[in-house]
């Protein structure tokens, strides 16, 4: 399957970026040591699209979703798109925000 990032998987993911540069005081090197698991997690639904846990009546979604938990603070929302052939990736949040948007 291929993967689709949406527009709030970039944004959601530049935000949190900019959180652990300014707030949290975290070097390049660990930034990108996150953002490369990050990467390395989504690459695997490409063979493993139900990796992740069905969450679409816990979060009342109309169209079926799944969530990939990265680490014990970060989650990402994601929808097959079986007719296309398609992953869409919706965006990645704290675990204790949980703002769902696609």
């Amino acid at each position: 399957m291929k993967i689709k990032y949406t527009d709030h998987f970039a944004a959601s993911l530049d935000r949190i970026i900019s959180y652990w540069q300014n707030q949290l005081k975290l070097s390049p090197k660990k930034i990108d040591e996150f953002t490369f698991y990050i990467d390395k997690k989504i690459r695997l639904l490409k063979d493993f699209p139900r990796l992740g846990q069905d969450v679409t009546d816990l979060y009342g979604f109309k169209k079926q979703t799944f969530r990939i938990l990265i680490g014990n603070s970060y989650g990402i929302f994601y929808r097959l798109d079986q007719a296309n052939n398609q992953i869409f990736i919706g965006a990645i949040f704290g675990t204790a925000e949980m703002k769902v948007k696609f």
